[in-house]
C-alpha cells in the first residue's frame, strides 16, 4: 500500500502523487511559500529525498543566487534578442531577475533537483526551469510549458 502521507519536522505533511512520482507539499523558500515535490523511486522510500532537501533548504539565499545566475546566464541574452514584444524595451539584469517568481522546487535523491518560475510573461508564459545537482550546482535553465 502506497504510504499517501509523509510527515516531516522540516516540511510539514507532504502528500503522495502518482503523477509526479514523488510527494508534494508546500514549503517556504526565502520567505515564499512555493511547491514542494520529493521525487521517490517508490513510495516511501524518502530517506535520500529528504537529506537532499535538507541540504538544499539549509543554504537557501546561496542556492537561490547561484540558480539566478544560471538563468540570467542562459536566458537574459536570449530574452532580449529574441523574445521582446514589438515595443518593448531591452530588460536589464535585474529587471530580468525581479520578473521571474518561483513557483516549485523538485528534488531527489540522487541530488537532482529543478527550480521552475513563472516567467511573467517574459518568454510568453513558458515557465523558467534551472536544473542541477547538488554535488555540482545548476548546470541548465530552459523554456518549458
Amino acid at each position: 500500500m502506497t504510504p499517501a502521507r509523509l510527515t516531516t519536522a522540516q516540511f510539514g505533511t507532504l502528500e503522495w502523487d502518482e503523477p509526479l512520482g514523488g510527494y508534494s507539499g508546500r514549503a517556504s523558500w526565502c520567505g515564499r511559500d512555493v511547491e514542494l515535490i520529493l521525487s521517490c523511486p517508490a513510495p516511501g522510500e524518502t530517506a535520500q529525498a529528504l537529506q537532499a532537501a535538507a541540504s538544499l533548504f539549509r543554504d537557501q539565499p546561496i542556492w537561490s543566487a547561484r540558480v539566478e545566475a544560471c538563468a540570467l546566464e542562459e536566458l537574459f541574452v536570449l530574452k532580449n534578442r529574441n523574445w521582446l514584444a514589438e515595443g518593448e524595451a531591452a530588460l536589464s539584469r535585474d529587471m530580468f531577475l525581479s520578473r521571474m517568481r518561483l513557483k516549485g522546487i523538485s528534488i531527489g535523491g540522487g541530488g537532482l533537483f529543478s527550480f521552475r518560475h513563472d516567467d511573467d510573461d517574459m518568454f510568453w508564459g513558458h515557465d523558467i526551469v534551472v536544473t542541477g545537482l547538488l554535488a555540482g550546482g545548476p548546470m541548465r535553465a530552459n523554456l518549458e510549458g
